[in-house]
């Protein structure tokens, strides 16, 4: 909080806020958005005369997908990532299923977004049947990290969305490609999140392909 009112007496018109203090961002808020009340985490802040919350990682982690016809989705972890992008797709009208490791923590989010949709604990990480796998843990942040996932189980024509984003493709990604599936890179939701921001500060359309390339997309 102290940190958010010296931005405040700075001129800041706003921020972007990462983990581990996205749930600290909603908390301060005075005014939320409703994905915000839902998730208990905010991403973006804005400030007026109140403090704004919003949460541009869900629109932010769609817009890649959002060419696709929703069907049914494999999301891996259940952490935050996980909890924003089951919401994500349960108000697209996709059908969830989500593995992880602690199967309580799973259990947890189902809970809590069953009545957005159809969501479906797993005792193992098996994505057959869906036509999307999502690593939304944190796994492969380092080199020889890769998230649990029955490969052979997957269709050729699913595509694979890693939430994390590193230089280079991750291992994760690039055990995708090896298999011929199409890969979505984490930094395609990163740019558009800071982009969706950008726009809530400014009242003014962002530079995507700047931001993309700043990215090295």
């Amino acid at each position: 909080h102290e940190c958010v009112q010296r931005l405040i007496r700075c001129g800041f018109s706003g921020a972007n806020v990462t983990l581990p203090h996205k749930s600290l961002a909603a908390g301060i808020a005075e005014i939320k958005h409703e994905d915000v009340e839902v998730l208990g985490a905010a991403n973006c802040l804005l400030f007026d005369d109140k403090i704004h919350a919003k949460n541009t990682d869900i629109e932010g982690f769609y817009k890649p997908i959002s060419h696709l016809k929703p069907n049914s989705a494999i999301v891996l972890g259940a952490g935050g990532a996980s909890l924003a992008v089951c919401y994500a797709l349960l108000k697209k009208h996709w059908q969830v299923k989500i593995y992880n490791r602690t199967i309580e923590k799973a259990e947890q989010i189902r809970q809590r977004l069953n009545e957005y949709g159809h969501i479906e604990v797993l005792q193992k990480p098996n994505p057959f049947g869906c036509t999307l796998v999502v690593n939304a843990t944190s796994l492969g942040l380092n080199e020889d990290e890769i998230p649990e996932l029955m490969w052979d189980g997957i269709h050729p024509s699913t595509i694979v969305y890693d939430l994390v984003y590193r230089e280079s493709d991750t291992l994760f990604l690039q055990k995708a490609k090896s298999q011929g599936l199409s890969a979505i890179d984490g930094r395609e939701m990163l740019a558009e999140q800071g982009a969706l921001s950008l726009e809530w500060w400014t009242g003014k359309h962002a530079p995507r392909e700047i931001m993309r390339k700043a990215v090295g997309l």
